[in-house]
């Protein structure tokens, strides 16, 4: 198998897009924007899938453990991914797995009437975790240590970037039409958006050489390796933290400014937006001025602006607001998102991050897994107690980041 390209010298530094383009070597860069075919449609439909699958009659305690189901299902999945990739092939996995947990799920959608379509939906994607860890490992090592944190400030600017504008067109859409079928076309475009670019990967993305010479560590002996770090345990609980949240907003963001503020139904991907840009505007302002230890230094920061602007959600602000507020986060998680996947890339030995990313991630999994539940049930009784839970949230990751240290 072909290794992946070398790193490339560091271009322009005095440019801040030249200077985040020319972060990670080339054949990382092709995996960054060739995943313009999944993020552009998710942009349209994320706001909204949540509150498709509510109004298709599952309640958010309902959500709640199917989120938690789909992170157990995760876990083992993550498990084995590790293996499947030494025996398999980085690329030949991450084709397989993305076909089966992104096009058929969304297909599956496309034509869902009731919850068990739903089940079965979650059900498929839950096989992602096959992809999580061949996908890191081809990210991780096309991002030189010196430059990881831009590289990884790429990777999120360029998923982000669609959120400039498509939720605008989507909650048009909504202003006008039937919420349940434009969701279901839209889901189906993502089905075939995301088929175009698994067969582009297939043809030109480069593979990963073969494991290094520690390549025949076996879970538990990689496992007991990491923990000994206390760097790796700091990374850790920042990442799984981060993931909480993520499950936590992603779920339930929606239906609390639809259902609890009594918002429209466009504003969920109006929000969405407004964040866009101000992670846009944070990212090519702010990210690319700082240094490895400097944007670690900032992360903690912006989590603890964040989470306060959260809170504010409380005074059951105007749309307007709402969306003011999302801006300020989208600058804010131009601080912190990119630091957070740098830290753990870090920390992992190059030679055995298959298992190390499989094992991180089973770790985060496993935490949404017994947590969802308990967080649909809360919003269940009382959605008005958003804010508080994904501030909490927030807050223990900026405390996990202040953890890590500063050190690249």
């Amino acid at each position: 198998m072909p290794a992946a390209s070398s790193p490339e010298p560091l271009q322009n530094p005095r440019s801040p897009w030249r200077s985040l383009w020319t972060a990670p070597t080339r054949n990382t860069r092709f995996l960054i924007t060739s995943g313009g075919f999944w993020t552009v449609l998710q942009a349209a439909t994320d706001p909204y899938k949540a509150l498709f699958y509510n109004r298709l009659g599952l309640s958010a305690a309902a959500i709640g453990l199917l989120v938690g189901f789909d992170l157990v299902v995760r876990s083992f999945g993550l498990l084995l991914s590790g293996w499947a990739q030494r025996r398999f092939g980085a690329k030949r996995m991450l084709i397989l797995a993305d076909t089966v947990s992104w096009v058929l799920p969304y297909l599956v959608l496309s034509v869902a009437s009731r919850p068990w379509h739903v089940v079965l939906a979650v059900v498929l994607t839950s096989l992602n975790s096959f992809a999580s860890t061949p996908y890191n490992c081809l990210m991780a090592a096309g991002m030189p240590a010196e430059r990881r944190t831009r590289a990884y400030t790429l990777l999120h600017l360029w998923n982000i970037a669609p959120s400039l504008l498509v939720p605008w067109c989507s909650g048009l859409l909504l202003a006008h039409h039937s919420f349940l079928p434009v969701l279901r076309l839209l889901f189906l475009v993502q089905a075939f958006s995301m088929a175009i670019g698994i067969g582009w990967r297939a043809l030109r993305l480069e593979d990963l050489a073969g494991p290094g010479p520690e390549g025949g560590m076996g879970m538990r002996a990689v496992l007991g390796r990491l923990i000994a770090k206390p760097a790796f345990r700091a990374a850790w609980f920042a990442i799984a933290t981060q993931g909480l949240f993520a499950q936590i907003w992603g779920n339930f963001s929606a239906i609390f400014l639809v259902r609890h503020l009594h918002l429209s139904d466009q504003i969920p991907a109006w929000a969405a937006e407004a964040g866009a840009v101000g992670f846009g505007l944070g990212s090519i302002v702010l990210q690319p001025r700082l240094g490895e230890r400097a944007a670690l230094r900032a992360a903690p920061w912006g989590l603890g602006i964040q989470a306060v602007g959260t809170l504010v959600l409380l005074c059951h602000p105007s749309a307007w607001t709402v969306a003011s507020l999302a801006l300020i986060g989208g600058i804010c998680s131009s601080l912190y998102t990119a630091a957070t996947s740098s830290i753990i890339a870090s920390v992992l030995p190059e030679s055995i991050r298959d298992h190390g990313f499989a094992l991180s991630f089973v770790g985060v999994q496993l935490t949404g897994a017994l947590l969802m539940p308990w967080a649909g049930r809360a919003l269940q009784m009382d959605m008005g107690a958003f804010p508080w839970i994904a501030a909490g949230a927030l807050a223990a990751w900026a405390t996990g980041i202040a953890l890590t240290g500063t050190e690249p």
